[in-house]
């Protein structure tokens, strides 16, 4: 998955150069509301492999070359240290839900709850990400 973003990442950069901020949040409401209902949901779309693929692993970039562009313009200034408490309060409520699920008795659902492409997980991954690259 790493070497097929590799491979892709020029084209994505591309896309990213010469697309206008609007189309890139278009796409990744797009991309997301298929990953979530199609995949996560359904598990109808296998091609995301619990977000192990290199379709996942495309949509994460996008994800943060955009807050990046984002960022850049000063229209969302958080501090490393909020980035990190809103990190830490998805990942609570991501283990709290799992303990649930496990406590009345869904444990067949764990593999799907933790699957990275879990909307939370994604939100989390974002939080961790932005607290590491606060001097954007």
């Amino acid at each position: 998955a790493y070497l097929g973003l590799y491979i892709l990442s020029p084209i994505l950069n591309r896309f990213l150069e010469n697309s206008e901020e609007r189309q890139i949040g278009y796409f990744l409401i797009t991309f997301f509301l298929f990953q979530t209902v199609y995949s996560w949901l359904s598990g109808a779309a296998k091609s995301f492999v619990a977000g192990y693929s290199t379709l996942s692993f495309v949509g994460l970039y996008v994800l943060a070359a955009y807050v990046k562009m984002i960022c850049r313009k000063n229209i969302i200034r958080i501090s490393a240290m909020s980035y990190l408490i809103l990190y830490l309060t998805t990942m609570f409520i991501h283990a709290l839900i799992a303990i649930l699920l496990v406590w009345i008795g869904y444990t067949s659902l764990i593999p799907k709850w933790y699957s990275y492409i879990n909307p939370i997980c994604v939100i989390s991954s974002l939080c961790l990400f932005l607290c590491f690259s606060s001097k954007i």
